[in-house]
């Protein structure tokens, strides 16, 4: 298993840097690992959640969300090694803030082994825009799947 620093190393040893790619995008972004830690928090998701990413990077997503009801979609994306694109569910921070998001979780192999999840978030409002419904359900199977925990 890889220690969060040699994820995100890879990311600096990426031909185009996508660490920089992804601090400067004005969309919500985090990834965490293969244990449900956050390693990365871009500047965006720290304003949407009203979380400083000092605080988040190092803490378990469950330390810092409730995904009220559904499970963990990074946790999910890695166990199916599939993406999540455009699902809509709501969460809480950890300060009480809810937020209806819009999820894209990818999954980050190394290998051929799942070392993680990207995960892309909007509010649903922004969503919409980009043609998202909020009317979708998740397949069944992802809760065959995973344990809801």
């Amino acid at each position: 298993m890889l220690n969060p620093e040699e994820i995100l190393q890879s990311l600096h040893h990426h031909r185009y840097n996508l660490k920089y790619i992804l601090d400067k995008l004005p969309i919500a972004t985090a990834i965490t690992d293969s244990r449900g830690v956050i390693v990365y928090y871009n500047q965006a998701q720290s304003h949407m959640d009203g979380i400083e990413a000092s605080e988040a990077i190092g803490k378990k997503e469950t330390d810092i969300y409730n995904f009220l009801n559904f499970p963990d979609l990074h946790k999910i994306c890695q166990k199916r090694g599939k993406p999540i694109m455009g699902f809509v569910w709501p969460y809480r921070t950890k300060y009480g803030k809810t937020i209806d998001a819009a999820y894209w979780v990818f999954p980050l192999f190394r290998n051929n082994l799942v070392i993680g999840a990207l995960c892309f978030t909007q509010p649903v409002a922004t969503a919409r825009a980009t043609g998202v419904k909020d009317d979708n359900q998740p397949p069944t199977q992802w809760l065959d799947e995973t344990p809801i925990s």
